[in-house]
């Protein structure tokens, strides 16, 4: 399972525009009938005490299937069949695969070693487990025979079942009928068996190479190989185009690679084939998929439930985590994520807590972890931004930009993050041309792995009026370029402000139409919030000032992002509010390390203007403590800008103001 994701938030679109009114009625008939199966199944074993045995959920690690056919497609094939059957059981459970590699680190193993009976049982004595799977396929002819044996930890064989295929199309069915003998006869009555169960070639896929290939999908996620994970995913939805968790797992996997276009059409078709699934599976593709078009009430719902279903499996914990942090509830991010790290030790979930330290203005505590885990995952992107981050938050700007050259170094989103971080490590320093230079290596980047969303990103920067690195005629050409909306609402903010500020209002209003469509799909606090703050850059632009703070408010009542809370600072400052404006900056900078992952993210450049800012309203309210401790902030890390930046030299002058201010007039 997947055990890490990036925190850019996702709003709803359904990217593919032949999709129809009548599929979106369909999905809402889904999501019903899928809350009365979650429900019922949930209500089952409580209302039927005597179908399911009493006592705690039996754990079963399954373990290598000997493939003696010669054909590579049963590599892997029937331990992925074998797990995905018996994990409907409500009365036991399969040990995660992603706790099973922590176990073999600490036995000195590597992570990836095949579960023999040896090692298998090995793993059973030290975490505690009920039974080790084991088995065996073989073919003579056209006739498949799977043999299997359950072995409790001392060794002793509990269960042994031999059953044989016509040809290899039969082969799930002799799965569902093994699975089924096992559960009956570890307790489970025939009962909840027969209720609980769903054909195998409805949870997976009837195609036995789609499964292969989700099996290698899965296996590249977990070991942090995203490219590879996409494209094996992405085969066995080429054989299988209804297998509702290759979609699901390919919409995790693009969420990591911060595509959101591709994660929101897999995540969507999941969902859309959720009522093909298990339960304990439809409540994952649930949970995912509210989280990506940002209902996060449903979301961390559906992950509740499912850390609840399954308590000794750590990524509904991580996944819980995450969609607390992106609801600002970072301490309680802190506390799910701790709890997974403590089944996973030696995981990747800790660059989840390093980052979660870091939003929770922790920077000190998250940088030896980030360090260690920079080290050892030297290629993960996520693992370098995270740790690039904590350096420029405590000021090692020099120490960024090593490790996001490093990053620039790794083809794919790697270069493109890199190249991006550089640009906003350079525009926090005031080193405008060479953020210039950067943008544009990240355009480039991002159009040659096909980030839709990054090119946003550095597009979008390369035209800000207010950075002043293009000309506006520039600036239009820049936005001019941009390739069809990647299907974020994101995107559709962000290209929306940056319409606004070069007063090209019809193409700022039509983004603003766009997010009013996402709404009539989605309406969630997350997206009125964006749309009433592109209201508000529009009317600021207009010189609407009053209207525009009453956007931005609103725009922070729905969704208390800092995004939104800078944006009310600048409509109060512009609007000649200074008190209101103040209050709002130093709101914002309480939560500086979240506003540098934003919706815009990287924006750590922000968090540096914040300060700037601040010290300028400061000034003028009387507050020259204040404002000297402001510029102060603000130079360290402007110390070496671009020759003859404004904002450097305004800040020279008004500290010289303020220490001339200082001075006592001689006594007379």
């Amino acid at each position: 399972d997947c055990l890490l994701t990036s925190r850019r938030p996702i709003a709803a679109k359904d990217t593919s525009r032949r999709r129809t009114r009548k599929a979106l009625l369909w999905a809402a008939l889904i999501l019903a009938v899928g809350l009365v199966g979650a429900g019922f199944w949930w209500a089952w074993p409580r209302l039927h005490p005597g179908i399911v045995a009493t006592g705690q959920r039996q754990v079963l690690l399954v373990g290598e299937f000997e493939n003696r056919t010669g054909d590579a497609v049963f590599d892997a094939t029937l331990r992925e069949m074998f797990s995905a059957t018996l994990q409907q059981s409500a009365y036991m459970s399969i040990y995660p695969p992603s706790r099973t590699a922590d176990v073999l680190e600490t036995m000195g193993r590597p992570p990836a070693q095949p579960i023999d009976e040896k090692t298998g049982l090995e793993i059973c004595q030290r975490a505690g487990l009920h039974a080790l799977l084991l088995g065996s396929i073989s073919r003579m002819g056209t006739e498949y025979t799977v043999v299997v044996r359950a072995l409790n930890p001392a060794g002793d064989t509990i269960f042994s079942e031999t059953k044989s295929a016509a040809n290899a199309n039969q082969i799930p069915s002799v799965v569902d009928s093994i699975s089924e003998d096992l559960r009956t006869k570890l307790g489970e009555s025939n009962a909840s068996v027969k209720y609980s169960t769903v054909p195998l070639a409805r949870v997976t896929s009837p195609s036995l190479e789609a499964i292969r290939y989700y099996t290698s999908g899965k296996e590249n996620l977990y070991s942090g190989h995203l490219d590879d994970a996409a494209l094996m995913f992405t085969k066995a939805l080429e054989l299988d185009p209804n297998f509702a968790m290759a979609h699901a797992y390919l919409g995790v996997t693009y969420e990591h690679l911060e595509q959101p276009e591709r994660q929101l059409q897999h995540m969507h078709e999941a969902f859309l084939l959720a009522g093909r699934v298990s339960e304990p599976e439809r409540l994952k593709i649930l949970g995912d998929y509210y989280r990506a078009i940002m209902d996060y009430e449903k979301g961390c719902g559906y992950e509740k439930l499912l850390v609840d279903l399954q308590p000794d499996d750590p990524t509904p914990l991580v996944n819980l985590g995450v969609c607390q942090e992106q609801t600002f509830n970072v301490n309680a991010a802190l506390v799910s994520t701790e709890k997974a790290v403590q089944m996973l030790p030696k995981s990747r979930v800790r660059i989840n807590m390093a980052s979660q330290l870091f939003l929770a203005d922790q920077s000190e505590k998250a940088l030896p972890l980030a360090q260690s885990l920079s080290k050892e995952y030297p290629n993960d992107v996520y693992a370098q931004r995270v740790l690039g981050s904590i350096y420029l938050s405590l000021g090692r700007v020099d120490d960024a930009r090593k490790t996001f050259e490093g990053m620039v170094k790794v083809e794919g989103d790697s270069e493109t993050t890199g190249h991006l971080r550089l640009a906003d490590a350079a525009l926090a320093t005031g080193r405008y041309n060479e953020a210039k230079t950067e943008l544009e290596a990240a355009i480039l980047a991002a159009n040659k792995s096909g980030n839709r969303f990054a090119a946003v990103i550095a597009r979008t920067t390369l035209a800000d009026p207010g950075l002043a690195l293009q000309s506006p005629a520039e600036a239009r050409k820049t936005l001019g370029a941009l390739a069809q909306p990647d299907g974020s609402a994101a995107s559709e903010l962000l290209t929306g402000i940056a319409y606004a500020s070069l007063h090209q209002w019809d193409a700022a209003q039509q983004r603003l139409h766009r997010l009013d469509g996402l709404i009539a799909q989605a309406d969630v606090p997350p997206l009125r919030s964006m749309r009433y703050l592109l209201q508000a850059e529009i009317e600021l632009n207009q010189k609407e000032f009053q209207a525009a703070i009453a956007s931005a408010t609103k725009a922070v009542g729905y969704f208390r992002s800092t995004f939104a809370i800078e944006t009310l600072a600048r409509c109060y400052e512009a609007a000649g509010d200074k008190n209101e404006a103040a209050k709002q900056y130093a709101a914002l900078l309480q939560r500086a390390n979240e506003r540098s992952e934003s919706f815009d993210a990287p924006a750590f450049h922000r968090v540096v203007n914040a300060h700037y800012r601040l010290g300028v309203l400061s000034e003028e309210l009387g507050r020259n403590d204040e404002a000297r401790l402001q510029f102060q902030k603000f130079l360290a890390y402007w110390s070496h800008p671009d020759p003859s930046q404004p904002m450097y030299t305004d800040v020279q002058w008004r500290l010289r103001a303020l220490s001339a201010a200082a001075i006592p007039a001689p006594a007379t």
